[in-house]
C-alpha cells in the first residue's frame, strides 16, 4: 500500500497532467513545484545542473533565495527571479504532454500500448540525465537535517555522495516514477470512466471519475443508479429469505440467474448482499 506522501505525489502529477492553460495558471505551476519538492526534498546547488533546485525553491520557499552579503539582504542566485520563473513555466508547458502520455501509458499498458515507444523513450532520456554530484544543500525539511548536518551546523562529509543533479523538471518526475517501478508498485492512476473524457484520475478510495462538471454528473448518476439497484436487490433478497422453505426453494430455482447476478455485482462493493445471495443459492 502506498503511503500518504507517495499518494500526494501521484495526485500532484495527475493534477499537472490534467491542468489547462499553464501559461496563465500560476496556481497549477505552484502545485507542480510543491509536487516536485515532495518527489526529492533534498537537492543541491551544483555547477552542473540547470537551476532545477532554484526554480522549485522560488515557488515553494522563496525566502531561501535571499541571504546576507556584507550585512545587506541580497538575491543569492546568478539568474534573476523573473528568469527562473519563466524557465520553470516554459519547462512545465513543454513537458506536460509527454508526462501526460507517460502516465496514460502506465495507467493501462495493454490498452495504451501505442504510447509505449514514446513514453518509454521519454522516461529513459530523463532518467539518464540524473547523476550524483557534489554541492551544498538547496533546501530541505527540518526533520531530515540531522542526516546531512553535524550538531554544530557543519555539513557532513557524506553529503556530496547523497545528492542528485537534475538537468530539468522532467528529470525529477521520471526519477520518482522509475524508482516506484523498480519497487514493483502499480501506478495508482486510471483514465476517467466517463466515455470521451480522457483525463487522468488517481485510484485512491476507488475513485473512477475526475472532477469536471460533466464527470461529476456522470458519477452522481452512477451513484444514484447503484443506490436504487442496492435497494431493489436488498428487498428481493429479504422477501426470499422470509418465505417458507418450500416456496423459497421454488422461487430460488426460478430466480437463479438473478441471484448469480446479484452475487457477482456486489461481490467487491457490498459483501453482505453478495453473501446473502450466495447463501440462498447454496440452500436452494
Amino acid at each position: 500500500m502506498l503511503d500518504s506522501g507517495k499518494n500526494k505525489i501521484w495526485g500532484g502529477l495527475v493534477d499537472y497532467a490534467n491542468a489547462t492553460d499553464l501559461e496563465s495558471n500560476p496556481k497549477a505551476l505552484n502545485n507542480l513545484a510543491q509536487t516536485l519538492f515532495e518527489c526529492m526534498p533534498w537537492m543541491a546547488w551544483t555547477a552542473f545542473d540547470d537551476n532545477v533546485p532554484a526554480m522549485i525553491t522560488l515557488r515553494t520557499n522563496r525566502d531561501v533565495m535571499f541571504g546576507q552579503v556584507e550585512g545587506k539582504g541580497a538575491w543569492l542566485h546568478f539568474k534573476s527571479e523573473e528568469q527562473l520563473a519563466n524557465q520553470f513555466r516554459q519547462q512545465a508547458i513543454e513537458y506536460q504532454p509527454r508526462v501526460r502520455q507517460l502516465l496514460t501509458w502506465l495507467s493501462d499498458q495493454k490498452r495504451n500500448a501505442q504510447d509505449r515507444p514514446d513514453a518509454f523513450a521519454f522516461l529513459r532520456e530523463h532518467t539518464m540525465h540524473i547523476e550524483f554530484a557534489p554541492g551544498d544543500p538547496a533546501f530541505a525539511p527540518e526533520q531530515e537535517q540531522f542526516r546531512y548536518f553535524a550538531p554544530g551546523g557543519d555539513l557532513k562529509d557524506d553529503f556530496p555522495h547523497r545528492t542528485f543533479s537534475y538537468k530539468d523538471l522532467a528529470d525529477v518526475i521520471c526519477d520518482f516514477i522509475q524508482k516506484e517501478h523498480e519497487l514493483g508498485r502499480d501506478v495508482p492512476i486510471r483514465i476517467c470512466k466517463r466515455p470521451g473524457c480522457g483525463k487522468l484520475v488517481t485510484q485512491f478510495k476507488k475513485r473512477e471519475y475526475c472532477h469536471t462538471a460533466s464527470c461529476d454528473r456522470e458519477r452522481q448518476k452512477r451513484d444514484t443508479d447503484r443506490k436504487q439497484r442496492k435497494n431493489r436487490d436488498n428487498v428481493f433478497l429479504c422477501r426470499l429469505r422470509r418465505m417458507p422453505l418450500a416456496m423459497r426453494r421454488k422461487k430460488v430455482r426460478e430466480s437463479i440467474d438473478r441471484l448469480h447476478e446479484i452475487e457477482s455485482f456486489w461481490r467487491d462493493n457490498n459483501q453482505s448482499l453478495a453473501r446473502h445471495a450466495l447463501e440462498l443459492l447454496k440452500k436452494g
